[in-house]
């Protein structure tokens, strides 16, 4: 006989970034420990904004009795002479045994006294009891909150909590709550109900408008987005970590193509598309000529929208944005690109490294002593590297810093800069993340290695020392 195991923390609204290492981190603690319970099965970490949960498969009903080695004191220090020491006769004392039944023990740590003793296996129902609080305790956030008495910390209010073995609910506590079998359905349109085995979670949730699981909220989106273009004749340009982070923005998925001014094309389409996907989360649409079209497609959490207020809101605030964009756009290019450049003295880069005018000064340097080492001309390295910090002293990268290195190179080209020169300065800044390409000449990835070597060795030489994976 087996018996399937639920755990479910629902919570106020958590950051869709927080969601997936959270699920991977629960999922890999209960694979760690049900595996070395000798009971190792299928296992699922699920979740929405609203909640994180584990579903486990088919777990027996108790831990089949193992035997365990229990090492003590270094060998050395247990006995002398063949006599046990009073080291030894201590920890036999502590387990129960003589001291004359110890045995010695070898280990990747060296040679020690212990012995060998045989276990009973534990229920499945005490072990879980046992450990899920502390699966719970140990998720990792990029920020928690502490909200109630006894100090707990997680990453927003933890609200509920379900914990099922069956139909049977786990006396597990966390944050001043005690699990039960009652959980929550879709903030708007969904209501409270009880769980009544692990078995009926997913489908009982989805009649109450949560789906839980985030790869079926991210193949509806897809599904559904396409459709929908396809109706209009159009394509939507998916982006596979907007894709993740809004199918964790929501609980129940509803595609919405929204439309836009089509005079507002007229702006580059890195202008139009910044907005969109890093400010609003929506994603931009193409015709079939591969040209930008006046449309774009936001995912609501509503099941519907059938007075088409959620789409007008959505349409009034891309305008919003868009009309910012164009003015910064048309004031930006008022100014020349070099004189931009000039702006930089004014910026301060990072304390103890100057302002901007000075990386770029010392960038400029060292690119043009790499350059010989990779091809290239350093005419074209020297006019870049004068030019590829320029636009952050624009408005539209002051507003959209996610467009630095693009806007400059697009202000270049205007301004008849040399093709050689304008993918230079693109280069110059590439990769802005994993996903995104490496130079494409020889005289940008000389600006990229430049720029990249001094960002760290200048942070080591002002004293900003390397103390963890992220810096």
């Amino acid at each position: 006989m087996s018996l399937d195991f639920l755990l479910e923390i629902g919570t106020e609204e958590i950051p869709a970034r927080f969601l997936p290492p959270a699920r991977a981190a629960l999922l890999a603690a209960a694979t760690r420990d049900l595996k070395a319970w000798g009971m190792a099965a299928p296992a699922a970490a699920l979740g929405t904004p609203r909640r994180i949960a584990l579903l486990v498969r088919e777990l027996p009903l108790k831990q089949a009795d193992f035997e365990e080695t229990v090492s003590g004191p270094g060998w050395d220090r247990a006995f002398a002479d063949g006599k046990p020491t009073q080291a030894a006769a201590g920890f036999a004392k502590k387990h129960g045994i003589a001291p004359e039944a110890l045995v010695s023990i070898t280990t990747p740590r060296g040679q020690f006294a212990g012995f060998t003793a045989q276990r009973k296996g534990k229920t499945t129902r005490d072990l879980l009891a046992e450990n899920v609080a502390r699966w719970i305790g140990e998720l990792p956030f990029g920020k928690n909150m502490r909200w109630e008495a006894s100090g707990v910390r997680f990453a927003r209010p933890v609200r509920w909590l379900v914990a099922l073995l069956g139909d049977e609910v786990l006396p597990v506590t966390f944050a001043g709550l005690a699990a039960g079998r009652t959980t929550q359905g879709h903030r708007f349109v969904g209501k409270a109900f009880d769980i009544g085995s692990p078995a009926s979670y997913l489908d009982a949730l989805r009649k109450e408008f949560v789906e839980v699981d985030p790869l079926a909220r991210k193949n509806e989106i897809l599904a559904r987005g396409n459709a929908i273009a396809a109706a209009k004749g159009v394509k939507i340009e998916w982006d596979d970590s907007l894709l993740g982070e809004v199918a964790d923005l929501v609980e129940w998925p509803n595609p919405i193509l929204g439309n836009f001014d089509p005079a507002f094309l007229e702006l580059p389409d890195a202008v139009i598309e910044a907005p969109m996907k890093k400010h609003q989360r929506y994603f931009p649409v193409r015709q079939a000529d591969g040209r930008l079209a006046p449309h774009f497609l936001t995912v609501s959490n509503q099941p519907d929208d059938r007075a088409g207020k959620i789409v007008a809101g959505n349409q009034r605030v891309l305008a919003a944005r868009l009309s910012d964009a164009k003015y910064f756009w048309d004031h930006d290019r008022k100014t020349p690109l070099a004189e931009h450049a000039k702006s930089l003295a004014r910026i301060v880069w990072q304390e103890g490294l100057g302002t901007l005018a000075d990386l770029h000064d010392r960038v400029k340097a060292l690119a043009l002593e790499i350059l010989p080492q990779l091809g290239g001309h350093a005419a074209t390295v020297s006019a870049a590297a004068d030019l590829y910090l320029a636009d952050l002293g624009t408005q539209l990268v002051y507003e959209f810093g996610e467009l630095q290195g693009d806007i400059g190179a697009i202000y270049a080209a205007r301004e008849g800069q040399a093709e050689a020169i304008v993918q230079a300065i693109r280069d110059a800044h590439r990769p802005k993340g994993p996903d995104d390409p490496l130079p494409e000449t020889a005289e940008g990835f000389a600006l990229a290695l430049a720029h990249r070597i001094d960002l760290i060795v200048g942070n080591l030489v002002a004293g900003h020392d390397v103390t963890g994976s992220q810096d």
